[in-house]
């Protein structure tokens, strides 16, 4: 691998002939491309080439925090909660999507 041309990937390898792409979490649609040199063992001229990726964006989940306080409250009275700071979503940031409760 000869260079990385991507935001949205954070490591590229050969084994072989097998290309392997490790892509940065929650990037949405980017692309870009990987450059590869190929050479024989007899001292040929090695040949380059660029590999062109799609980073195609999904729809990540809503992830709840573990630390949601409990509600204490005394009988035959009303609490409430915000509940939007125990609830992280990845798509708000990226794509501006919003959460429904």
């Amino acid at each position: 691998v000869t260079s990385i041309n991507s935001d949205a990937v954070a490591s590229a390898s050969l084994a072989g002939s097998v290309l392997s792409v490790v892509v940065v979490p929650d990037q949405n649609q980017l692309g870009g491309s990987v450059g590869i040199s190929v050479s024989d063992l007899f001292g040929g001229v090695p040949v380059e080439f660029e590999v062109p990726l799609n980073v195609v964006a999904v729809n990540d989940d809503p992830v709840a925090e573990d630390s949601v306080p409990v509600i204490e409250m005394d009988e035959d009275s009303a609490a409430s909660l915000d509940l939007s700071g125990y609830v992280s979503y990845v798509d708000v940031a990226t794509n501006g999507d919003v959460l429904a409760y």
